[in-house]
This record gives C-alpha cells, sequence and structure tokens, in this order.
C-alpha cells in the first residue's frame, strides 16, 4: 500500500519513480491475486500486462479501448 501511497503523487517522486512504484504495487498485488490460481511456472511466464490485464478481468472491468479513441484502437490492432 505504501508503494501506490507513494506513486499517487507525492511532489518530491520524479515521473519515473511513480511510474515504477506503480508498477510494483500492481505487480505486489498480482502476486497476492494471481499466484495462488496458477502454478509458479505458470506465473514466472507472465509480463506485466499479462498480470494487468488479468487482475482487470477478475475485477470485471472491460478492457478493450473504447471506439472513441480511434488512433488508440488503430495501435492496438497493430499490436
Amino acid at each position: 500500500m505504501q508503494y501506490a501511497i507513494a506513486a499517487s503523487g507525492a511532489a518530491s517522486v520524479a515521473v519515473e519513480a511513480s511510474l515504477q512504484l506503480a508498477q510494483a504495487a500492481v505487480e505486489l498485488l498480482a502476486w497476492v491475486r494471481l499466484r495462488p490460481t496458477m502454478s509458479g511456472a505458470q506465473y514466472k511466464k507472465l509480463h506485466f500486462d499479462d498480470e494487468l490485464r488479468e487482475l482487470l478481468r477478475q475485477a470485471s472491468i472491460d478492457t478493450q479501448v473504447p471506439a472513441s479513441l480511434p488512433q488508440l484502437r488503430q495501435y492496438q490492432q497493430q499490436r
């Protein structure tokens, strides 16, 4: 939780550090929520984007890019 608080906008924390802290907080949450549902080998194969996507899926949060963001949708389709 301290990672999330520190990443949420403390003036003395640089942007890069804030992003790193936020990612660390998400990875910790993924470890707590996802690790019990899969083997250690399966979990180790996950990349950060896979962890985030699975956390969002478990929370019933849609991961589709909205139609109102056509450039972002186009970028997503290219990947």
